[in-house]
């Protein structure tokens, strides 16, 4: 897991080719959209040498955005912890 995170940090645009690849058909209808949001994203899987963990402050900004651009509903649906991390 550790390798994709630094891979997909490295690479956010075929990061989101996968993702749109391995997704149901339909899931991602917007490739731009979901580029741009793969590029913010992967500013935030490591921070400080350390992969995976988002600051509750990167996770309000991402839930803020994916509720404005319509890719989620509500933050109650963004549910996300580090406790795994830990």
């Amino acid at each position: 897991i550790e390798k994709g995170y630094h891979w997909a940090a490295d690479h956010p645009e075929e990061a989101a080719d996968i993702l749109i690849q391995s997704a149901a058909k339909g899931t991602f209808r917007d490739r731009d959209l979901l580029l741009a949001q793969q590029k913010i994203s992967s500013s935030y899987y490591i921070r400080e040498g350390v992969w995976g963990r988002m600051s509750p402050h990167a996770l309000e900004k991402l839930a803020d955005f994916m509720i404005k651009t319509g890719f989620a509903q509500q933050k109650e649906s963004l549910k996300y912890t580090n406790q795994f991390f830990e």
